[in-house]
C-alpha cells in the first residue's frame, strides 16, 4: 500500500485545492510499513543493497512476490526519483530527475474532498543478470547484473467540466458574493457609526452655544461713592 502526504496549497482553474504527493518513504523498504517490499534473496545487483541481504537499495520495490510465476519485477517512479546515487548512475543515459514530472499527486478540494486533479507516474524495471556462456541475441558475458528500466507509465486524471463548473459557481462564487456583501456591511456600519459619533459631537456643541446665548451676566459690582457728613458719619 502506499500513502500521500500534504504538500502545499495550490490553484486549479481558479479553484483552491490541497496537494497530497507521495513521500520518499514510500519507496523505503527498511521501514516496517514496507516490509512486505523486503524479502530475503541473494540476487545482488549493488554494492551495497541497503546494509542488509534482504532489501534492495531505496527508490525500489520489489514485487515479484506479488505475481503469479514471481516475474523479476521491480517498481520505481521514473527515472529512479527518490532511489540513491548509486541506483541512478547504474543506468547510462536517464534523463535527470524532476519532482513536478516525476511524481504522483492529488490535489483535493479541501470541503467537498472533490478530486480536481490526479497525477500518477511509475517505471516498471526488469532485473538482468549476468549471463554465462550465452551469446545469441548479444554476449551477456560482457554485461553485469542490473535493474533495467523498460517502461515508464504517465496517468493523468483531471475533474469533469461539468462538475467543475459547479463547484466555481455553487461554491466559490457564493463564497465571493458572501464575502463581497458583508464586507460591504461592515463598511456601511462603520461610516453610519462614525455619522453617529460626529453627530453627537455637534449636537453637543449645539447645546451648550444656545444654553450660553439665554443666561445673562451679572452686571460688575461697583461700589458708591461715599462722603463724610459734619457729625463724622459717612453717607
Amino acid at each position: 500500500s502506499i500513502w500521500l502526504e500534504f504538500q502545499e496549497e495550490v490553484e486549479y482553474e481558479g479553484v483552491p485545492a490541497y496537494r497530497f504527493v507521495l513521500p520518499p518513504d514510500v519507496f523505503d523498504p527498511t521501514i516496517p510499513e514496507n516490509d512486505g517490499f523486503c524479502n530475503p534473496t541473494d540476487k545482488k545487483f549493488f554494492d551495497s543493497q541497503n546494509e542488509t541481504d534482504d532489501c534492495f537499495p531505496k527508490g525500489l520495490l520489489e514485487i515479484s512476490k506479488c505475481q503469479r510465476s514471481q516475474p523479476p519485477i521491480m517498481i520505481s517512479l521514473p527515472n529512479f526519483n527518490f532511489a540513491s546515487e548509486e541506483v541512478r548512475q547504474s543506468i547510462k543515459g536517464l534523463n535527470g530527475t524532476d519532482q513536478e514530472r516525476d511524481i504522483i499527486l492529488v490535489d483535493i478540494e479541501p470541503r467537498l474532498g472533490a478530486v480536481l486533479r490526479a497525477h500518477r507516474r511509475y517505471q516498471i524495471n526488469i532485473e538482468m543478470w549476468k549471463g554465462r556462456d550465452l551469446v545469441f541475441p548479444v554476449n551477456l558475458n560482457k554485461t553485469r547484473s542490473s535493474i533495467v528500466p523498460v517502461l515508464i507509465i504517465h496517468e493523468d486524471a483531471m475533474i469533469d467540466a461539468d462538475t467543475l463548473s459547479s463547484i466555481q459557481n455553487e461554491l466559490i462564487g457564493a463564497e465571493w458574493w458572501a464575502h463581497s456583501i458583508s464586507t460591504a456591511l461592515a463598511g456601511a456600519g462603520l461610516a453610519l457609526f462614525v455619522i453617529a459619533i460626529l453627530y453627537a459631537l455637534l449636537k453637543s456643541d449645539l447645546v451648550r452655544g444656545v444654553k450660553s446665548d439665554s443666561v445673562s451676566p451679572l452686571p460688575a459690582y461697583e461700589p458708591r461713592a461715599q462722603s463724610q457728613n459734619g457729625k463724622g458719619n459717612y453717607i
